[in-house]
């Protein structure tokens, strides 16, 4: 029988244009492919692979972009803290209060 995708279920026509979802790791940050799976679908629902479950190429190719857009989120966020940190020469719990009020007050 052909395999199916684990997340879309379209049929894996070849083995060259599949990743294992046991072995496989995301692009960028190198994670692995059941853990970032289940960071994006959070609590709802429990992720269970089997050695046999694979994922098409368009798929890994869509975890990968997650994956790419996480990392530049947590980059531009360190460099903006480090901004307001370095203008208002501030500590790290300085600044957290600060955008604490920022934000709620």
């Amino acid at each position: 029988s052909v395999p199916l995708c684990f997340v879309c279920d379209e049929p894996i026509k070849s083995h060259r244009l599949s990743t294992s979802l046991l072995s496989g790791r995301t692009q960028y940050t190198h994670s692995p492919l059941p853990t970032k799976i289940g960071g994006y679908i959070g609590d709802e629902f429990v992720v269970v692979v089997t050695p046999q479950d694979t994922l098409c190429k368009h798929c890994t190719a869509l975890i990968n972009t997650m994956d790419r857009l996480e990392l530049e989120l947590r980059q531009h966020r360190f460099q903006l803290i480090q901004h307001l940190k370095t203008k208002y020469k501030l500590g790290k719990i300085a600044l957290v209060l600060m955008l604490y009020r920022f934000i709620f007050l």
